[in-house]
């Protein structure tokens, strides 16, 4: 058996920066500090991070004042950085530069007149904290979703790992009913190309496994994806989902990740493979 690990797998540029600064304010404070909801949505990263001493809250009031507080990757709304000025606490934001652009552009469309549409899956925290930085707006993830929206002046941003095609296909029918539509591509530039090189990667293996995650909109997108490519596509989250598979008959194994699984999951699970079928 082969396995061919897809370019552009493990974590992104985003995700790599926001667990830096975790163990950089873990280090700092002796393991006493908080993030602001999961610090991404990897649970082995998160309760590897907790051991260590990184408290994930979804409230920033069962923080003690004057704590270190973490903002997550997806962000976070802006009243909890302004709890967080009201409690001195020491905020460290660890924020995807690719969604505060995306949050800056949302504003700026709502200061410019235009209705907002946000591109997203509706209770993502990041599609939340876009949305709550905007002040109004409308969250939509297909073209029926679009009922009921009219405005002559639509603006349109999007939640960052989106796949582009979904965009294209809702600013298209935005098009046809209203006199201005104007779009801020705000999808992340690495997870179109890990999308692509996952995608390429599953037209030329046997099967392919895509791990990440389950609680991950980017990793599920990601396996919807690469099925479309090669019926024999699973997604799993550590090696034990192994168990119930059978990969034996395969004689070539294609992996890739979501942006926030770890290199250190990513090589357990390949050596795992290697293990039970030589």
């Amino acid at each position: 058996m082969r396995i061919i690990v897809a370019d552009e797998s493990g974590f992104c540029y985003g995700v790599s920066r926001a667990y830096k600064i975790a163990k950089d304010t873990i280090q700092k404070t002796g393991g006493n500090a908080y993030s602001y909801g999961p610090l991404i949505h990897n649970p082995q990263v998160v309760d590897s991070l907790k051991h260590e001493g990184l408290m994930p809250i979804e409230d920033i009031n069962n923080a003690p004042d004057g704590a270190h507080i973490i903002i997550r990757s997806h962000g976070a709304p802006p009243y909890v950085y302004e709890r967080a000025r009201e409690k001195n606490m020491k905020v460290e934001d660890a924020t995807c530069t690719f969604v505060r652009k995306a949050q800056k552009m949302a504003v700026e469309l709502v200061n410019q007149g235009y209705h907002l549409v946000i591109i997203g899956k509706q209770g993502h925290p990041e599609v939340e904290g876009i949305l709550k930085h905007a002040g109004n707006g409308n969250v939509v993830y297909s073209t029926e979703q679009l009922n009921g929206i009219k405005s002559k002046k639509i603006g349109v941003v999007c939640q960052t790992t989106i796949p582009i095609e979904v965009l294209q296909q809702i600013t298209s029918n935005l098009l046809s009913g209203s006199l201005e539509v104007r779009v801020y591509n705000t999808i992340c530039n690495a997870t179109r190309n890990r999308q692509s090189k996952a995608m390429e990667l599953a037209q030329k293996v046997d099967a392919m496994l895509i791990i990440g995650g389950k609680n991950s909109s980017n990793t599920q997108r990601l396996y919807e994806l690469c099925l479309t490519m090669n019926e024999n596509c699973y997604q799993i989250e550590d090696k034990s989902d192994l168990d119930s598979l059978n990969l034996s008959k395969f004689e070539t194994i294609g992996v890739s990740t979501g942006a926030s699984t770890p290199n250190w999951v990513l090589k357990e699970i390949v050596k795992n493979i290697e293990q039970r079928y030589g």
